[in-house]
């Protein structure tokens, strides 16, 4: 840049302003070449002097001097008329002073003698301090930024990124000058260079701003904290959590909503995106969790850590169900967050509302329901349990009081419990996998919901809304029959009646005898839905033989951009 073009970008900021662009060209002129800031200094200086004569009825740019270039050349014998022009100021004569060393009295006096000083000089000389102050404003302002890594990503599950040109590869490097990443889909593990190491379930978007600092927009993030990490800092639009030493996860919605959810050791949880300058906190001990508002405000309820939301290893989940379209009802009963971390056989005591971990050898034959409803805290996305026409009364099928009067009257009988995976056992019937369609779910990965009647589910879609920000349950998917095993042990074509609700509402009714083969399940949800359940009854005919099975259910997620 030339110093015609120099002095112009000057003038503009003086007087019309600089875009964003103009003013970063500006910085990096200044900080790069001490001749250009020597040049800005003086124009600055020379600008505010011409400014004070012009506020004071000087005219010094003559008629016709349309451009830049006149204008410079008028400015500078304008100046020079003035100066030559101005008024003198007497200096009376000092006095002689004498030959031999003075006394400090004397020399002070002598300093103190008045001298000419015009008024330009002292205008410049003031404007010489105020262009300084305002370089060093500039620089605070719009510093440069030292670009440093923070951390590397070194391992990556079904990842899908937002930017298809960052490729996420293992061994990647990140940087505090980064732009934020969106993880649209799967799963990163990111170490610090603190050594602290995370786990990004997408959709996420997240940057590494520091070797022990962290950002989330928003997404799903857990946390493990070695020792001489502590002190590790994860910021959100509306709140930071500092770390003690521990093991940790956060949820941050859209609207910057954030939960923190302690594992073991404790964290602060503290209001505002400033970890120093912030409007309160909460401490939080291992097993609790906390919330702070989007309006930055602590919500000051303590709540239990619900770790069944979080992947806490690479290894809880199934790569195929991560890409991010689809949360698996199977894996939830079995414990599982709806990315393949459930445990197969795992399910819900209908009696208590419990996990199950085991089909114990007492559960595999009928018994009486002892309770009608019962609701399910140690599930994450799960409402509640129900027994379906326990009394020929409306069942209840979430904890907020819904009831459904569409149930006929059943035996009451259940057997087992509802879990993850596809078998059955009993009374002469020994362990084997159930098959639909001729189909016998993989027993590695669960694909399937073994659901004998008269049992019903409640899945809790705001928990779900709550626990993957950015995603929306827009259909539930699968297919249901009654296994085409119960052929090897019995010529009773066994009939169930399956049962799809919505809040309450009957979506889907259908009986299903094993000849009948299988069923296709597709229910449109919307964002008023809260509650989804999933029922099987038997008929007239009794329970006997009513190995209902749900191939493959799922919720449909909607990824919004």
């Amino acid at each position: 840049m030339n110093r015609m073009e120099f002095d112009i970008l000057i003038l503009n900021l003086l007087e019309n302003g600089l875009s964003d662009q103009e003013l970063r060209q500006l910085q990096d002129i200044l900080v790069s070449s001490p001749e250009h800031l020597e040049r800005y200094c003086e124009f600055v200086k020379n600008y505010a002097a011409v400014q004070a004569k012009i506020d004071s009825g000087l005219t010094i740019v003559p008629k016709g001097a349309g451009d830049s270039r006149s204008l410079d050349m008028s400015l500078w014998k304008a100046l020079s008329e003035q100066e030559r022009q101005a008024e003198t100021v007497e200096i009376r004569p000092a006095a002689q002073t004498p030959e031999l060393v003075m006394g400090v009295r004397e020399k002070r006096r002598q300093l103190r003698l008045p001298r000419r000083i015009s008024r330009i000089s002292l205008y410049t000389a003031i404007l010489g301090w105020v262009a300084m102050f305002l370089v060093i404003g500039y620089v605070i302002r719009y510093p440069r930024q030292v670009t440093l890594p923070t951390a590397t990503l070194i391992e990556s599950v079904a990842a899908r990124w937002q930017d298809h040109a960052f490729e996420g590869k293992a061994g990647t490097r990140l940087y505090n000058t980064d732009v934020p990443r969106q993880l649209a889909a799967g799963l990163v593990k990111i170490r610090m260079d603190s050594g602290v190491e995370v786990l990004i379930q997408g959709p996420a978007e997240f940057r590494a701003e520091d070797t022990n600092q962290f950002y989330m927009t928003y997404g799903k993030i857990s946390s493990t904290v070695p020792e001489g990490a502590e002190g590790f800092v994860v910021r959100t639009p509306a709140a930071t959590v500092v770390d003690y030493g521990t093991e940790f996860g956060m949820l941050v919605d859209k609207t910057g909503r954030t939960e923190a959810h302690v594992f073991k050791g404790q964290v602060e949880l503290r209001c505002g995106s400033d970890p120093i300058r912030h409007g309160g906190g909460q401490r939080l001990l291992g097993g609790l969790a906390g919330v702070v508002t989007a309006d930055q405000r602590l919500d000051g309820t303590l709540r239990r850590a619900e770790t069944a939301m979080f992947i806490r290893d690479v290894s809880e989940v199934n790569g195929s169900m991560l890409d991010g379209r689809q949360l698996n009802l199977a894996d939830i009963v079995g414990g599982g967050n709806g990315f393949g971390s459930g445990k197969v056989l795992g399910g819900i005591d209908p009696q208590t509302g419990d996990f199950r971990a085991e089909l114990d050898a007492a559960l595999t034959r009928n018994q009486a329901a002892s309770h009608r409803f019962v609701a399910t805290p140690d599930f994450a996305f799960i409402d509640s349990i129900f027994i379906p026409g326990y009394d020929g009364q409306p069942a209840q099928v979430s904890t907020t009081g819904l009831v459904c009067d569409a149930f006929t009257r059943t035996s009451g009988l259940i057997w087992g419990y509802p879990f993850n995976g596809a078998c059955h056992e009993g009374v002469g019937v020994p362990r084997h996998q159930l098959m639909l369609d001729g189909i016998t779910p993989d027993e590695a990965t669960g694909a399937a919901l073994t659901l004998h009647s008269n049992v019903g589910i409640t899945f809790d879609l705001d928990s779900i809304r709550r626990s993957l920000p950015a995603v929306v349950p827009v259909r539930l998917r699968a297919r249901a029959g009654v296994s085409q095993t119960t052929t090897r042990f019995t010529d009773y074509d066994a009939c169930v009646v399956f049962w799809i609700l919505v809040d309450g509402k009957v979506r889907q009714s259908q009986p299903m005898r094993v000849s009948d083969g299988s069923f296709e399940i597709d229910v449109a949800l919307d964002s008023t839905s809260r509650f989804v359940s999933l029922a099987a009854t038997e008929t007239d005919r009794g329970n006997a033989h009513n190995w209902a099975l749900f191939l493959n259910p799922r919720l449909e997620l909607d990824v919004s951009e």
